[in-house]
């Protein structure tokens, strides 16, 4: 847990309530069938359960990895119930479960497709909540991750941003965040979109020992200018204007989630692939 606390989230107390391991199985399993979207009365009921929860949670993720060779993602079978790891995820992170890390980076080391059948487009915008709140104390996890080539460029990202903002609400951590971002920037043989997306987000951070290594990335690694210039890095620097964000609290996250309530993979959605054709097909 960062610096002894959260911003956004309440901890909750791990005290068992009445009924037990047998109540806590029966809630699982129940939360294992859900449909689409989640009642909060049965998210605030888990949560009474404390650390006790955590490894059920866990033991979902770990599933969903188990199952990564078992269909085949371009024609995935129904999949109605995609919110249930999405949830986990974020429980563990409101929990403050600091130890499922390595399961949550386990479950975001899936391929790309993998992960937009069970994402979707929340691995974009809002899965650097996660790793955020897990990994404020862990850095070299954290760095160990997003200089794995091997991994997806958006999963890579997702962690990149959770590194940006504990740099920015934890003073005391950015030392170690600038160094990270200076090894990745100096990475040979990055992908070039990658390397644009990064520089992006890194305009956020608006650290100027980064600044030299952004645009001579941007150069190295031939960054196409649709994504970000090094005309727009500079004039960005000039207005040295910060983002600093906070996770959603769990009231907020659950609301936005149902915003989502019937999607599912068999919904009619674009792939990440679809929508870069598309892209070039416009230029």
């Amino acid at each position: 847990m960062l610096e002894g606390r959260y911003l956004g989230c309440t901890r909750i107390g791990g005290q068992m309530k009445q009924g037990g391991k047998l109540k806590l199985d029966q809630l699982i399993k129940k939360f294992r069938l859900n449909d689409n979207w989640i009642d909060q009365n049965q998210i605030d009921e888990l949560l009474s359960f404390g650390s006790k929860v955590v490894p059920h949670l866990e033991k979902i993720l770990a599933d969903v990895n188990s199952q990564r060779h078992r269909f085949d993602v371009k024609i995935p079978p129904k999949n109605p119930g995609w919110f249930v790891p999405l949830y986990s995820l974020y429980l563990l992170a409101h929990l403050g479960s600091e130890d499922s890390l390595d399961t949550v980076l386990e479950f975001l080391s899936q391929k790309q497709e993998t992960l937009d059948y069970w994402l979707h487009d929340f691995l974009n915008e809002d899965i650097w909540e996660v790793t955020y709140l897990l990994g404020g104390n862990q850095l070299e996890k954290l760095q160990e991750f997003v200089l794995n080539k091997e991994l997806d460029c958006f999963a890579r990202l997702a962690v990149c941003t959770a590194l940006i903002q504990t740099a920015l609400n934890f003073q005391k951590k950015k030392r170690t965040v600038s160094r990270i971002f200076t090894e990745l920037l100096k990475s040979e043989n990055e992908d070039s979109e990658f390397i644009g997306l990064l520089v992006s987000e890194l305009m956020d951070l608006q650290d100027q020992v980064l600044k030299p290594l952004m645009l001579k990335a941007l150069e190295t690694n031939v960054v196409w200018s649709g994504i970000i210039s090094s005309g727009e890095v500079n004039s960005g620097f000039k207005k040295k204007c910060t983002r600093r964000i906070v996770p959603l609290d769990l009231p907020q996250r659950v609301e936005h989630f149902k915003q989502y309530a019937y999607r599912s993979t068999t919904s009619s959605r674009t792939s990440r692939q679809e929508k870069r054709r598309i892209l070039e097909e416009s230029l």
